[in-house]
């Protein structure tokens, strides 16, 4: 058996028509080689540009990553003082509640103290009105023990 996979018989047989057997399979091997290797180049050619691409974009990302960082380092004061005056405002309205609550609260109390105050004064307007009739109802006794007594 040769390179080329085809059987080559010399035996009592015509040697220049296997000689030219042999020559045709050699040539068709190689011929089968340079187009193997025409395959192959191309495809080195093909993954090499594609590779290349690649490479030039992974620059370009690379470029474009460090631009944005510049951009954050730069911006990152201006996010620290939104932040720190995020929280000062932040505190200032739970300050702001703790007090609103704390005046609710008061006001709650001093409504108590006022209904407190308005019942007493109804109270003593009751009172008095009963002092009132007791000393009208006193002073009508008195007169009439007067009037009889005279």
């Amino acid at each position: 058996m040769n390179g080329g996979g085809a059987e080559v018989h010399t035996e009592g047989g015509d040697t220049q028509g296997s000689a030219a057997k042999v020559a045709l399979v050699k040539e068709e091997c190689e011929r089968k080689f340079r187009d193997e290797i025409k395959w192959l180049k191309k495809q080195h050619d093909h993954l090499s540009a594609e590779f290349e691409r690649k490479k030039k974009r992974a620059f370009e990302a690379e470029e474009e990553l460090g631009v944005l960082r510049k951009q954050v380092d730069q911006l990152q004061p201006t996010i620290d003082a939104l932040r720190s005056e995020s929280d000062e405002l932040r505190a200032r309205l739970e300050r702001r509640d703790a007090a609103a609550a704390q005046s609710a609260a008061e006001l709650r109390g001093a409504r108590a103290d006022a209904e407190a105050a308005i019942k007493a004064a109804e109270d003593r307007r009751v009172m008095l009105e009963d002092l009132r009739r007791e000393a009208t109802d006193a002073t009508a006794a008195a007169a009439a023990s007067e009037a009889a007594a005279a």
